[in-house]
């Protein structure tokens, strides 16, 4: 058989390992390894067993020296500056910028990350009873030298329910760049003023028929008043549901849902405050039932009230929903119906 061993593995002067992604300071070893895939037959002489490994087959195969792995020296990426409007309401355009630099050694690793931008209640972020909103996540691309900075401007649309006092900018807040220790500067804020303008839709009356046969169709008619600002002009559309209930208090489990109306609200035609508008429907009503009923019309029935989120999120959910930034109590009216009991054809 072949004979393959190492008789010694000397590094050729010192030299230092330079780990970019991690970062860390240790010994570490070089091994050289012939035929690392044992393809050779061969025995081992006892005149050459490594006497790092000697009871492993083939050990003198392998060698392995001691290196030094030192620390890099790390990027330090700082929010320099963050520069928001003085003001600026909801539902209109917001336009703010922020610098980062590099205070540290070495330039960042890693050529592109991303900077997340929070509107918020609190100069802290994530405080626990705090509002917050995500305006999104801004890429940045090329590689930034120690001593760079870079700035970025971004005019975004807001959704009708973003508001707060305090522009936070975290620059790589996905944590792509290796900055060790000096993580605590990645974040920036500042004063900034950000209002709401909300809607508010009242249910003004309710029209149902003096007297009503189960089973059978009857006409259901409403008038929805504007209250507060107008309808946010991104609200394409909302809905308006009809139900039926024995209570003359409204029960959500006892009322039943028997018709619902789209109210469209296309671009320019946002309802101003004091404007109403009527709506009719013909609904089926339940079979079996009979006595005094009440029909209860919920306007903007899909209503929410976010107190934290996505602005990305809330353009979409207020494309079809009315923003009444929590003044939803008016929102539903009633009227009685008795309905006399039919058997079915």
């Amino acid at each position: 058989p072949a004979r393959l061993c190492f008789r010694r593995l000397q590094p050729r002067g010192n030299f230092q390992l330079l780990l970019k992604p991690t970062g860390f300071s240790r010994w570490s070893f070089s091994t050289a390894w012939s035929d690392a895939y044992d393809q050779v037959t061969e025995d081992t002489f006892s005149n050459v067993i490594n006497p790092d490994d000697p009871n492993e087959i083939d050990n003198n195969n392998y060698k392995a020296r001691p290196i030094t792995v030192v620390l890099r020296p790390p990027a330090d990426l700082e929010v320099a500056s963050v520069n928001p409007v003085a003001t600026a309401t909801a539902g209109g355009p917001f336009t703010f910028s922020w610098t980062v630099a590099n205070n540290g050694a070495s330039e960042a690793n890693t050529d592109s990350w991303f900077d997340h931008v929070v509107l918020s209640d609190s100069p802290t972020l994530n405080a626990s009873d705090s509002h917050e909103w995500d305006l999104g996540e801004f890429p940045h691309n090329g590689v930034l030298a120690a001593g760079q900075s870079y700035t970025q401007t971004q005019t975004i649309d807001l959704a009708p329910t973003p508001r707060g006092v305090f522009l936070i900018v975290v620059t790589d807040s996905r944590g792509g760049v290796f900055e060790g220790p000096l993580e605590q500067n990645s974040a920036g804020v500042a004063p900034t003023s950000v209002g709401i303008a909300p809607a508010d839709l009242q249910v003004t009356s309710v029209a149902a028929p003096a007297q009503s046969l189960s089973g059978e169709q009857a006409m259901i008619s409403w008038t929805v008043k504007k209250q507060g600002a107008a309808v946010w002009s991104g609200t394409r559309y909302w809905s308006d549901d009809v139900f039926i209930s024995p209570d003359p208090t409204f029960i959500p489990g006892r009322a039943i849902v028997i018709g619902s109306a789209v109210h469209s609200n296309p671009p320019g035609s946002s309802l101003a405050s004091g404007e109403s508008y009527t709506s009719q429907q013909i609904v089926t009503l339940p079979r079996g039932i009979g006595g005094q009923y009440y029909i209860y019309v919920y306007a903007d029935s899909d209503d929410v009230e976010p107190i934290r989120g996505s602005n990305t999120s809330d353009l979409k959910t207020f494309s079809h929903t009315v923003f009444e930034g929590g003044a939803t109590d008016n929102n539903r009216g009633s009227a009685p119906m008795p309905v006399t009991y039919r058997e079915p054809a």
